[in-house]
């Protein structure tokens, strides 16, 4: 069958969702190389303090967070900033998030940040991303746009 999600010629994306199998689990085209990617550029121009992504970047950095026991000192992180995330459609790595992730603890603290009338990752998936992370360590911020970075945010994080 056709993808499900395809980066068209010309556009950006970390890497492609091309399947969907038994309704449960799904397959990325192109996640080694991505993280291979970006093992070496971290290497050659890190170390970073924190990470910010945005829609499939932060659904990526959620990725990245759940790995940061496994990864080199110049990959750890200290925060992470996910607007207009969710957590991977792919079952593994969902898995590893939800296991991962709370084991981090207020060491990693983390805001999220949506729109309340973001119809591609719809709000209750940007919370369930949020939620992944420590309760304690975490802020949301939600606005009344789409999915968008917001330009200026009037709410207070929460």
């Amino acid at each position: 069958g056709s993808p499900l999600l395809r980066i068209p010629p010309g556009g950006r994306g970390w890497y492609s969702f091309t399947a969907v199998v038994a309704g449960t689990s799904s397959l990325y085209e192109g996640l080694s190389e991505c993280f291979e990617h970006l093992r070496a550029y971290c290497e050659a121009n890190g170390p970073f303090d924190g990470v910010l992504g945005f829609s499939q970047g932060a659904i990526l950095a959620a990725m990245w967070a759940a790995r940061m026991s496994t990864l080199p000192p110049y990959m750890q992180l200290r925060c992470g900033v996910f607007v207009a995330g969710s957590l991977p459609l792919d079952v593994v790595e969902r898995e590893r998030i939800e296991a991962a992730c709370p084991a981090l603890g207020a060491a990693f603290p983390t805001l999220h940040i949506y729109g309340n009338a973001d119809e591609i990752i719809v709000p209750a998936k940007s919370v369930a991303l949020s939620e992944a992370f420590e309760a304690s360590a975490r802020g949301v911020v939600t606005h009344t746009g789409g999915h968008v970075v917001p330009a200026s945010v009037r709410k207070d994080i929460q």
